[in-house]
Protein backbone atom coordinates (compact mmCIF):
# COMPACT_ATOMS: atom_id res chain seq x y z
CA UNK A 1 0.00 0.00 0.00
CA UNK A 2 1.54 3.51 -1.25
CA UNK A 3 0.86 6.82 -0.79
CA UNK A 4 0.81 9.95 -2.41
CA UNK A 5 0.93 10.73 -6.36
CA UNK A 6 -0.79 9.27 -9.50
CA UNK A 7 2.40 8.54 -10.42
CA UNK A 8 3.50 5.57 -7.92
CA UNK A 9 4.64 2.51 -9.71
CA UNK A 10 5.01 -0.61 -7.83
CA UNK A 11 6.54 -3.39 -9.69
CA UNK A 12 6.21 -6.84 -8.82
CA UNK A 13 5.01 -10.23 -9.68
CA UNK A 14 1.55 -12.27 -9.09
CA UNK A 15 -0.37 -8.97 -8.70
CA UNK A 16 -4.42 -9.42 -7.66
CA UNK A 17 -6.90 -6.82 -8.14
CA UNK A 18 -7.64 -4.46 -5.18
CA UNK A 19 -10.21 -5.18 -2.27
CA UNK A 20 -13.00 -3.50 -4.00
CA UNK A 21 -12.09 -4.08 -7.71
CA UNK A 22 -14.28 -7.51 -7.87
CA UNK A 23 -17.57 -8.54 -6.30
CA UNK A 24 -18.25 -10.61 -3.14
CA UNK A 25 -17.07 -14.61 -3.68
CA UNK A 26 -20.04 -16.45 -2.11
CA UNK A 27 -18.74 -18.47 0.88
CA UNK A 28 -19.37 -21.89 0.02
CA UNK A 29 -21.24 -21.22 -3.19
CA UNK A 30 -24.03 -19.79 -0.78
CA UNK A 31 -25.55 -16.83 -2.48
CA UNK A 32 -27.89 -15.06 -0.53
CA UNK A 33 -31.18 -13.38 -2.80
CA UNK A 34 -31.47 -17.09 -4.16
CA UNK A 35 -31.85 -18.73 -1.14
CA UNK A 36 -33.93 -16.23 0.16
CA UNK A 37 -36.23 -16.48 -2.71
CA UNK A 38 -36.28 -20.16 -2.67
CA UNK A 39 -37.24 -20.14 1.24
CA UNK A 40 -39.98 -17.48 0.48
CA UNK A 41 -41.62 -20.00 -2.30
CA UNK A 42 -41.43 -22.83 0.04
CA UNK A 43 -42.44 -20.90 2.88
CA UNK A 44 -39.75 -22.49 4.88
CA UNK A 45 -37.13 -20.98 7.02
CA UNK A 46 -33.27 -21.42 6.21
CA UNK A 47 -31.50 -23.81 8.12
CA UNK A 48 -28.10 -23.43 7.03
CA UNK A 49 -26.45 -26.78 6.40
CA UNK A 50 -22.29 -25.76 6.32
CA UNK A 51 -22.97 -24.31 9.76
CA UNK A 52 -25.34 -26.20 11.74
CA UNK A 53 -26.83 -24.86 14.81
CA UNK A 54 -25.19 -27.89 17.04
CA UNK A 55 -22.17 -28.54 19.42
CA UNK A 56 -19.84 -28.07 16.73
CA UNK A 57 -20.89 -24.54 15.51
CA UNK A 58 -19.74 -23.24 19.72
CA UNK A 59 -16.39 -25.00 19.78
CA UNK A 60 -13.61 -28.32 20.33
CA UNK A 61 -12.44 -27.33 23.43
CA UNK A 62 -13.85 -25.06 26.13
CA UNK A 63 -16.93 -24.80 24.34
CA UNK A 64 -16.73 -28.15 23.11
CA UNK A 65 -19.64 -30.70 22.88
CA UNK A 66 -19.06 -32.61 26.23
CA UNK A 67 -17.42 -28.91 27.51
CA UNK A 68 -19.37 -27.19 31.05
CA UNK A 69 -20.30 -24.03 29.14
CA UNK A 70 -22.01 -26.27 26.42
CA UNK A 71 -24.47 -27.46 28.69
CA UNK A 72 -27.96 -25.93 28.10
CA UNK A 73 -27.45 -24.42 25.31
CA UNK A 74 -30.21 -23.94 22.89
CA UNK A 75 -30.39 -22.68 19.43
CA UNK A 76 -33.31 -20.63 18.87
CA UNK A 77 -34.55 -17.85 16.31
CA UNK A 78 -34.39 -14.30 17.56
CA UNK A 79 -38.78 -14.36 17.63
CA UNK A 80 -38.40 -17.08 19.76
CA UNK A 81 -37.21 -15.46 23.08
CA UNK A 82 -38.09 -11.35 21.49
CA UNK A 83 -41.35 -10.14 21.44
CA UNK A 84 -40.55 -7.46 18.35
CA UNK A 85 -36.86 -8.70 16.84
CA UNK A 86 -35.57 -5.88 14.66
CA UNK A 87 -32.01 -6.37 12.39
CA UNK A 88 -30.88 -2.62 13.26
CA UNK A 89 -32.79 -0.24 15.71
CA UNK A 90 -33.10 3.36 14.11
CA UNK A 91 -29.91 3.59 13.68
CA UNK A 92 -26.16 1.99 14.42
CA UNK A 93 -23.92 3.46 17.23
CA UNK A 94 -20.82 3.11 19.23
CA UNK A 95 -23.10 1.80 22.44
CA UNK A 96 -24.77 -1.50 20.46
CA UNK A 97 -21.80 -3.96 20.80
CA UNK A 98 -21.88 -5.62 23.74
CA UNK A 99 -19.26 -8.24 24.99
CA UNK A 100 -20.70 -12.18 25.68
CA UNK A 101 -19.14 -15.01 27.48
CA UNK A 102 -16.91 -15.30 24.76
CA UNK A 103 -13.29 -13.57 24.95
CA UNK A 104 -13.63 -11.75 21.70
CA UNK A 105 -13.15 -8.25 22.67
CA UNK A 106 -10.89 -7.77 19.84
CA UNK A 107 -13.47 -8.54 17.40
CA UNK A 108 -16.36 -6.72 19.29
CA UNK A 109 -13.81 -3.51 19.71
CA UNK A 110 -13.15 -3.57 15.62
CA UNK A 111 -16.63 -3.75 15.50
CA UNK A 112 -17.68 -0.55 17.07
CA UNK A 113 -15.05 1.46 15.57
CA UNK A 114 -16.73 0.25 12.38
CA UNK A 115 -20.06 1.66 13.82
CA UNK A 116 -18.32 5.61 13.25
CA UNK A 117 -18.39 4.89 9.65
CA UNK A 118 -21.68 4.56 8.16
CA UNK A 119 -20.05 3.88 4.74
CA UNK A 120 -17.84 1.44 5.76
CA UNK A 121 -20.53 -0.49 7.96
CA UNK A 122 -23.18 -0.87 5.12
CA UNK A 123 -19.98 -2.67 3.05
CA UNK A 124 -19.86 -5.26 6.10
CA UNK A 125 -23.46 -4.92 6.90
CA UNK A 126 -25.72 -4.98 3.77
CA UNK A 127 -28.89 -2.25 4.27
CA UNK A 128 -32.41 -4.09 3.35
CA UNK A 129 -32.35 -7.27 5.90
CA UNK A 130 -34.67 -7.56 8.80
CA UNK A 131 -37.63 -9.69 10.28
CA UNK A 132 -40.80 -8.57 8.78
CA UNK A 133 -41.53 -8.08 5.12
CA UNK A 134 -39.37 -10.60 3.49
CA UNK A 135 -38.22 -12.31 6.45
CA UNK A 136 -36.79 -15.97 5.41
CA UNK A 137 -34.72 -16.49 8.53
CA UNK A 138 -31.36 -15.80 6.32
CA UNK A 139 -28.68 -12.87 6.46
CA UNK A 140 -25.57 -12.08 5.06
CA UNK A 141 -22.38 -10.40 5.68
CA UNK A 142 -19.53 -8.98 3.46
CA UNK A 143 -15.89 -9.82 4.96
CA UNK A 144 -12.32 -9.42 3.44
CA UNK A 145 -10.55 -12.47 3.18
CA UNK A 146 -6.89 -12.58 1.77
CA UNK A 147 -7.52 -10.06 -0.98
CA UNK A 148 -11.22 -9.77 -2.02
CA UNK A 149 -14.44 -9.68 -0.65
CA UNK A 150 -16.63 -12.69 0.69
CA UNK A 151 -20.31 -13.08 1.06
CA UNK A 152 -21.27 -15.16 4.23
CA UNK A 153 -25.14 -16.18 4.51
CA UNK A 154 -25.96 -17.21 7.58
CA UNK A 155 -29.43 -18.68 9.37
CA UNK A 156 -30.87 -16.62 12.42
CA UNK A 157 -31.01 -19.47 15.01
CA UNK A 158 -28.37 -17.83 17.77
CA UNK A 159 -27.21 -19.99 20.96
CA UNK A 160 -29.19 -19.04 24.17
CA UNK A 161 -28.58 -20.29 26.95
CA UNK A 162 -31.29 -19.45 29.88
CA UNK A 163 -33.30 -17.25 27.52
CA UNK A 164 -30.14 -14.96 26.82
CA UNK A 165 -27.67 -14.70 24.05
CA UNK A 166 -24.48 -16.70 25.23
CA UNK A 167 -22.18 -14.23 23.08
CA UNK A 168 -22.26 -10.31 21.39
CA UNK A 169 -25.81 -8.51 21.81
CA UNK A 170 -26.87 -5.47 21.44
CA UNK A 171 -27.40 -2.74 24.16
CA UNK A 172 -31.06 -2.54 22.77
CA UNK A 173 -32.15 -6.56 23.40
CA UNK A 174 -34.09 -6.66 20.48
CA UNK A 175 -31.60 -5.56 18.05
CA UNK A 176 -29.79 -8.80 16.08
CA UNK A 177 -27.26 -7.10 13.51
CA UNK A 178 -24.27 -7.43 16.34
CA UNK A 179 -25.04 -11.07 17.49
CA UNK A 180 -25.95 -12.48 13.42
CA UNK A 181 -22.49 -10.62 11.90
CA UNK A 182 -20.22 -12.71 14.93
CA UNK A 183 -22.45 -15.90 13.82
CA UNK A 184 -20.87 -15.10 9.94
CA UNK A 185 -17.30 -14.67 11.47
CA UNK A 186 -17.79 -17.82 13.31
CA UNK A 187 -19.04 -19.62 9.98
CA UNK A 188 -16.25 -18.33 8.07
CA UNK A 189 -13.67 -19.81 11.02
CA UNK A 190 -14.95 -23.08 12.06
CA UNK A 191 -16.76 -21.88 14.87
CA UNK A 192 -17.55 -19.60 17.52
CA UNK A 193 -14.63 -20.42 19.96
CA UNK A 194 -11.72 -19.82 17.20
CA UNK A 195 -12.21 -16.04 18.22
CA UNK A 196 -11.16 -16.65 21.65
CA UNK A 197 -8.35 -14.09 21.77
CA UNK A 198 -6.94 -11.39 19.17
CA UNK A 199 -6.02 -8.39 18.32
CA UNK A 200 -8.09 -5.76 16.39
CA UNK A 201 -5.95 -5.00 13.25
CA UNK A 202 -7.14 -8.61 12.11
CA UNK A 203 -10.67 -7.91 12.48
CA UNK A 204 -9.83 -4.00 10.91
CA UNK A 205 -8.37 -5.67 8.14
CA UNK A 206 -11.68 -8.35 7.96
CA UNK A 207 -13.91 -5.57 8.24
CA UNK A 208 -12.60 -3.09 5.42
CA UNK A 209 -9.45 -4.59 3.29
CA UNK A 210 -7.16 -2.28 4.64
CA UNK A 211 -3.60 -2.13 5.69
CA UNK A 212 -3.07 -2.74 9.39
CA UNK A 213 0.08 -1.17 11.35
CA UNK A 214 0.86 -1.58 15.51
CA UNK A 215 2.53 1.28 17.48
CA UNK A 216 4.42 -0.08 20.68
CA UNK A 217 3.82 2.10 23.47
CA UNK A 218 6.46 4.05 25.70
CA UNK A 219 5.96 7.31 27.57
CA UNK A 220 6.28 10.74 25.78
CA UNK A 221 6.35 9.26 22.18
CA UNK A 222 6.45 12.42 19.75
CA UNK A 223 4.13 13.20 17.41
CA UNK A 224 1.39 10.28 18.75
CA UNK A 225 -1.60 12.38 19.69
CA UNK A 226 -1.34 14.14 15.98
CA UNK A 227 -0.80 10.35 15.14
CA UNK A 228 -3.91 9.16 16.73
CA UNK A 229 -6.12 12.63 15.87
CA UNK A 230 -4.91 12.74 11.77
CA UNK A 231 -5.75 8.81 11.90
CA UNK A 232 -9.42 9.31 13.11
CA UNK A 233 -9.52 12.39 10.23
CA UNK A 234 -8.70 10.28 7.73
CA UNK A 235 -11.71 7.45 8.59
CA UNK A 236 -8.82 4.77 9.78
CA UNK A 237 -10.24 2.22 12.08
CA UNK A 238 -8.02 2.99 15.52
CA UNK A 239 -7.85 0.52 18.83
CA UNK A 240 -5.19 0.40 21.48
CA UNK A 241 -4.72 -3.01 23.99
CA UNK A 242 -4.13 -2.92 27.77
CA UNK A 243 -2.09 -5.28 28.36
CA UNK A 244 -1.93 -7.95 31.43
CA UNK A 245 0.51 -10.80 32.51
CA UNK A 246 -2.29 -12.04 34.60
CA UNK A 247 -5.41 -12.04 32.95
CA UNK A 248 -8.09 -9.98 32.65
CA UNK A 249 -8.74 -7.85 35.60
CA UNK A 250 -10.02 -4.36 36.51
CA UNK A 251 -8.13 -1.74 37.80
CA UNK A 252 -9.63 0.78 41.08
CA UNK A 253 -10.50 3.48 38.08
CA UNK A 254 -12.79 0.87 35.64
CA UNK A 255 -10.07 0.10 33.14
CA UNK A 256 -10.40 -3.50 31.99
CA UNK A 257 -6.34 -4.74 32.01
CA UNK A 258 -5.83 -7.73 29.08
CA UNK A 259 -8.61 -5.51 27.32
CA UNK A 260 -9.32 -4.43 24.04
CA UNK A 261 -10.91 -1.12 23.23
CA UNK A 262 -11.84 1.23 20.09
CA UNK A 263 -10.30 4.67 20.14
CA UNK A 264 -12.91 6.36 18.91
CA UNK A 265 -11.93 10.39 19.45
CA UNK A 266 -9.29 13.26 20.13
CA UNK A 267 -9.46 16.20 22.34
CA UNK A 268 -7.42 19.32 23.14
CA UNK A 269 -8.95 20.92 26.11
CA UNK A 270 -7.34 24.42 28.18
CA UNK A 271 -6.90 24.08 31.83
CA UNK A 272 -5.60 27.53 32.65
CA UNK A 273 -2.12 28.15 30.25
CA UNK A 274 -1.79 24.62 29.29
CA UNK A 275 -3.50 22.58 26.86
CA UNK A 276 -4.66 19.20 27.81
CA UNK A 277 -4.91 16.37 25.16
CA UNK A 278 -7.78 13.54 25.85
CA UNK A 279 -8.73 10.66 24.40
CA UNK A 280 -12.27 8.96 24.13
CA UNK A 281 -11.88 5.00 24.15
CA UNK A 282 -15.04 2.59 23.57
CA UNK A 283 -15.03 -0.47 25.92
CA UNK A 284 -16.96 -3.53 24.03
CA UNK A 285 -18.12 -4.55 27.98
CA UNK A 286 -20.14 -1.48 28.06
CA UNK A 287 -20.39 -1.76 31.78
CA UNK A 288 -17.47 -1.12 33.31
CA UNK A 289 -16.52 2.28 32.38
CA UNK A 290 -13.08 4.43 32.94
CA UNK A 291 -13.47 6.55 36.26
CA UNK A 292 -10.19 7.98 36.64
CA UNK A 293 -9.56 11.65 36.03
CA UNK A 294 -11.64 13.39 33.30
CA UNK A 295 -14.06 10.91 33.19
CA UNK A 296 -15.68 9.97 30.67
CA UNK A 297 -12.13 10.95 28.86
CA UNK A 298 -8.84 10.10 29.09
CA UNK A 299 -5.75 11.97 29.56
CA UNK A 300 -2.98 11.44 26.93
CA UNK A 301 -0.38 10.60 29.84
CA UNK A 302 -3.19 7.97 31.98
CA UNK A 303 -3.17 6.84 28.26
CA UNK A 304 0.58 5.76 27.92
CA UNK A 305 0.58 4.61 31.32
CA UNK A 306 -2.12 1.88 30.93
CA UNK A 307 -2.12 0.92 27.21
CA UNK A 308 0.92 -1.04 25.44
CA UNK A 309 -0.18 -0.86 22.42
CA UNK A 310 -2.27 1.13 19.16
CA UNK A 311 -3.75 -1.00 15.85
CA UNK A 312 -3.95 1.47 13.18
CA UNK A 313 -6.34 0.35 9.92
CA UNK A 314 -5.43 2.95 6.79
CA UNK A 315 -8.41 2.27 4.14
CA UNK A 316 -8.06 2.29 0.79
CA UNK A 317 -9.74 4.32 -2.06
CA UNK A 318 -11.93 1.29 -3.26
CA UNK A 319 -13.60 1.30 0.36
CA UNK A 320 -13.39 5.28 1.14
CA UNK A 321 -13.58 6.40 -2.38
CA UNK A 322 -11.29 8.56 -4.15
CA UNK A 323 -9.54 11.61 -2.18
CA UNK A 324 -11.09 15.05 -3.08
CA UNK A 325 -7.29 15.99 -3.45
CA UNK A 326 -6.38 13.32 -5.96
CA UNK A 327 -3.76 11.80 -4.03
CA UNK A 328 -4.15 9.15 -1.58
CA UNK A 329 -3.44 5.78 -0.65
CA UNK A 330 -2.69 3.09 -3.59
CA UNK A 331 -3.66 -0.46 -2.69
CA UNK A 332 -1.58 -3.78 -4.54
CA UNK A 333 -2.23 -7.35 -3.00
CA UNK A 334 0.08 -10.31 -4.17
CA UNK A 335 0.07 -13.92 -2.98
CA UNK A 336 2.82 -16.62 -3.20
CA UNK A 337 4.23 -18.98 -1.13
CA UNK A 338 7.63 -20.37 -0.37
CA UNK A 339 8.36 -23.85 -1.73
CA UNK A 340 11.66 -26.33 -0.28
CA UNK A 341 14.26 -26.38 -2.21
CA UNK A 342 13.07 -23.38 -4.34
CA UNK A 343 12.35 -20.44 -2.78
CA UNK A 344 12.02 -21.35 0.53
CA UNK A 345 15.60 -19.85 1.63
CA UNK A 346 15.10 -19.21 5.18
CA UNK A 347 15.91 -15.21 7.18
CA UNK A 348 18.46 -13.47 7.46
CA UNK A 349 21.26 -14.01 9.55
CA UNK A 350 22.13 -12.23 12.25
CA UNK A 351 23.23 -12.12 16.05
CA UNK A 352 24.87 -15.59 15.91
CA UNK A 353 21.32 -17.25 14.96
CA UNK A 354 18.60 -17.25 12.07
CA UNK A 355 15.33 -18.56 11.53
CA UNK A 356 14.78 -21.82 10.22
CA UNK A 357 14.12 -22.36 7.03
CA UNK A 358 10.07 -23.28 6.10
CA UNK A 359 10.14 -26.92 5.72
CA UNK A 360 7.10 -27.43 3.15
CA UNK A 361 4.60 -24.95 1.80
CA UNK A 362 1.10 -25.16 1.79
CA UNK A 363 -2.10 -22.80 1.89
CA UNK A 364 0.23 -20.06 1.11
CA UNK A 365 2.68 -20.22 4.70
CA UNK A 366 5.94 -21.40 5.99
CA UNK A 367 5.60 -24.03 8.22
CA UNK A 368 8.12 -23.71 10.87
CA UNK A 369 9.56 -20.78 12.63
CA UNK A 370 11.65 -22.23 15.58
CA UNK A 371 14.96 -20.31 16.24
CA UNK A 372 17.73 -22.82 15.76
CA UNK A 373 21.83 -22.01 15.73
CA UNK A 374 22.80 -20.01 12.83
CA UNK A 375 23.51 -22.08 9.37
CA UNK A 376 26.16 -20.65 7.10
CA UNK A 377 24.00 -22.62 4.48
CA UNK A 378 21.62 -19.60 4.74
CA UNK A 379 24.11 -16.78 3.74
CA UNK A 380 23.84 -18.98 0.03
CA UNK A 381 19.87 -19.17 0.24
CA UNK A 382 18.53 -16.20 1.72
CA UNK A 383 18.46 -14.67 -2.33
CA UNK A 384 15.85 -17.18 -3.40
CA UNK A 385 13.10 -15.96 -0.70
CA UNK A 386 10.32 -14.18 -3.23
CA UNK A 387 11.05 -10.85 -3.93
CA UNK A 388 9.52 -7.38 -4.84
CA UNK A 389 10.75 -4.19 -6.05
CA UNK A 390 9.16 -1.04 -5.18
CA UNK A 391 9.58 2.12 -7.28
CA UNK A 392 7.84 5.42 -5.89
CA UNK A 393 8.44 8.32 -7.91
CA UNK A 394 6.70 11.25 -6.34
CA UNK A 395 6.58 12.63 -2.29
CA UNK A 396 3.26 12.75 -0.12
CA UNK A 397 1.24 15.74 0.20
CA UNK A 398 2.63 18.05 2.34
CA UNK A 399 0.48 18.34 5.83
CA UNK A 400 1.10 20.64 8.68
CA UNK A 401 1.70 18.92 12.27
CA UNK A 402 1.00 20.62 14.99
CA UNK A 403 3.05 18.22 17.13
CA UNK A 404 6.95 18.24 15.03
CA UNK A 405 9.46 16.02 17.10
CA UNK A 406 11.57 13.39 16.01
CA UNK A 407 9.00 11.29 14.73
CA UNK A 408 7.47 14.29 13.09
CA UNK A 409 4.13 13.13 13.87
CA UNK A 410 1.71 11.84 11.70
CA UNK A 411 1.86 13.22 8.12
CA UNK A 412 -0.09 12.67 5.04
CA UNK A 413 0.09 9.17 3.97
CA UNK A 414 -1.10 8.01 7.95
CA UNK A 415 1.91 6.99 8.81
CA UNK A 416 5.63 7.70 11.29
CA UNK A 417 7.69 9.80 8.86
CA UNK A 418 10.91 12.06 9.31
CA UNK A 419 10.70 15.39 11.22
CA UNK A 420 8.86 18.24 8.89
CA UNK A 421 11.06 21.13 10.02
CA UNK A 422 13.43 21.01 6.97
CA UNK A 423 10.93 19.90 4.86
CA UNK A 424 12.09 16.29 4.00
CA UNK A 425 10.51 14.88 1.49
CA UNK A 426 9.10 10.90 1.90
CA UNK A 427 6.98 8.89 0.07
CA UNK A 428 5.02 6.35 2.58
CA UNK A 429 4.73 2.55 2.12
CA UNK A 430 3.07 0.00 4.85
CA UNK A 431 3.86 -3.54 4.43
CA UNK A 432 1.41 -6.14 5.47
CA UNK A 433 2.07 -9.98 5.81
CA UNK A 434 -1.23 -12.44 5.41
CA UNK A 435 -1.31 -15.91 6.19
CA UNK A 436 -4.31 -17.89 5.13
CA UNK A 437 -6.67 -19.59 7.22
CA UNK A 438 -5.23 -20.11 10.69
CA UNK A 439 -7.76 -19.06 12.55
CA UNK A 440 -9.83 -21.80 11.20
CA UNK A 441 -6.94 -24.55 12.21
CA UNK A 442 -6.87 -23.64 16.14
CA UNK A 443 -8.83 -26.67 16.16
CA UNK A 444 -6.26 -28.73 14.94
CA UNK A 445 -3.80 -26.62 17.08
CA UNK A 446 -2.04 -24.93 14.64
CA UNK A 447 -1.89 -21.01 14.77
CA UNK A 448 -0.13 -18.08 13.46
CA UNK A 449 3.80 -19.47 11.49
CA UNK A 450 6.67 -16.68 12.32
CA UNK A 451 7.01 -15.02 8.90
CA UNK A 452 8.50 -11.69 8.23
CA UNK A 453 10.14 -9.17 5.51
CA UNK A 454 13.35 -7.17 5.23
CA UNK A 455 13.57 -4.30 3.12
CA UNK A 456 16.74 -3.14 1.39
CA UNK A 457 17.56 0.47 -0.34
Amino acid sequence: MACGSRRVTIQLVDEEAGPGTRGPKPFRGQRYEAIRAACLDEGILFRDPYFPAGPDALGYDELGPDSEKAKGVEWMRPHEFCAEPQFICEDMSRTDVCQGRLGNCWFLAAAASLTLYPRLLCRVVPPGQGFQKGYAGVFHFQLWQFGRWVDVVVDDRLPVRDGKLMFVRSDQRNEFWAPLLEKAYAKLHGSYEVMRGGHMNEAFVDFTGGVGEVLYLRQDIPGLFSALRHALAKESLVGATALSDRGEYRTEDGLVKGHAYSVTGTYKVSLGFTKVRLLRLRNPWGRVEWTGAWSDRMELKDFLRHFNTVQICSLSPEVLGPSPAGGGWHIHTFQGRWVRGFNSGGSQPGNGEAWRAPQDASRGEAVSGRVTPFLPALLETFWTNPQFRLTLLEPDDEEDDDEEGPWGGWGAAGAWGPARGGRIPKCTVLLSLIQRNRRRLRAQGITYLTVGFHVFQ
